[in-house]
């Protein structure tokens, strides 16, 4: 769920950091940002990767600012709560984890 305005590019060969970030059976979700408009959250075997979008107004690009906001709730069952909140004050790609 989210907002991706790239074409799909493949590496050649996985980076080891990934391949073993992907057998840890404890890791529930992954979050990594930059300088793009992109905010999205996919599953990816038993886990998730998420994308925040650019945050700031250094860089490229006219997309709207936001933040990819991640809560974790550990009670009464583990949860991880993630949305993006722009700049207006507006809320999208809400999702339970």
């Amino acid at each position: 769920m989210g907002v991706q305005k790239l074409q799909e590019c493949h590496r050649i060969g996985a980076p080891l950091a990934f391949r073993n970030l992907m057998v840890n059976v404890c890791l529930q979700a992954v979050f990594v940002g930059h300088n793009h408009g992109l905010d999205w959250c996919c599953p990816s075997g038993s886990m998730h990767l998420c994308f925040a979008r650019h945050t700031g107004y250094g860089g490229y690009g006219s997309w709207i600012r936001g933040t990819r906001i991640v809560e974790l709730v550990e009670s009464p069952v583990f949860q991880i709560k993630t949305w993006v909140t722009l700049e207006d004050g507006s809320v999208v790609s809400s999702l339970l984890l």
